[in-house]
């Protein structure tokens, strides 16, 4: 979304500008498996907090993308199961490069929170996340880089040696 999502204030109408024609739910499958929301307060502020961050798209990665010299990058990232979704993906990109952006959040039963758009979303594959960076950055502290250290990432040497 290119707007602030409207905050959910109950479990029927938040979330986009108007959800009357999308008949969207904050939390889905509870009436289904009987569960009941407590602690209602907490549970909008949260999500009405996370629907509100703003992000963009990493420009940068886009335009290494769009380089000629990488056109058999993209074909090789379009090729294959999830070709339609990284087609999706870069496309919605470039669609909405240079623009804040918010992804609204819903819940399911449980309590899990998840994005509402499927394409461009920080709980996506790499390529998603890789293409999403936050709107209003902060400057990497000492004390936040121990907690990178401390993440455990897939590659690379481990921060210890």
């Amino acid at each position: 979304m290119v707007c602030p999502p409207v905050t959910w204030s109950d479990d029927q109408f938040g979330g986009f500008i108007s959800n009357c024609d999308f008949k969207e739910v904050l939390v889905r499958g509870s009436s289904k498996h009987g569960h009941n929301l407590s602690n209602k307060e907490n549970f909008y502020m949260a999500v009405n907090y996370l629907s509100g961050i703003k992000f963009r798209i990493n420009t940068s990665v886009l335009e290494y993308l769009k380089n000629t010299d990488n056109e058999e990058l993209l074909n090789e990232l379009f090729k294959g199961k999830s070709s339609l979704q990284f087609f999706f993906s870069y496309n919605i990109s470039l669609i909405f490069a240079n623009r804040v952006i918010y992804l609204p959040i819903f819940s399911d039963w449980r309590g899990r929170m998840y994005t509402m758009p499927f394409y461009n979303t920080y709980q996506g594959s790499d390529f998603s996340l890789s293409l999403l960076e936050f709107w209003e950055g902060h400057i990497l502290t000492t004390e936040g880089l121990n907690n990178l250290y401390i993440y455990p990432l897939p590659f690379g040497p481990s921060p210890t040696g």
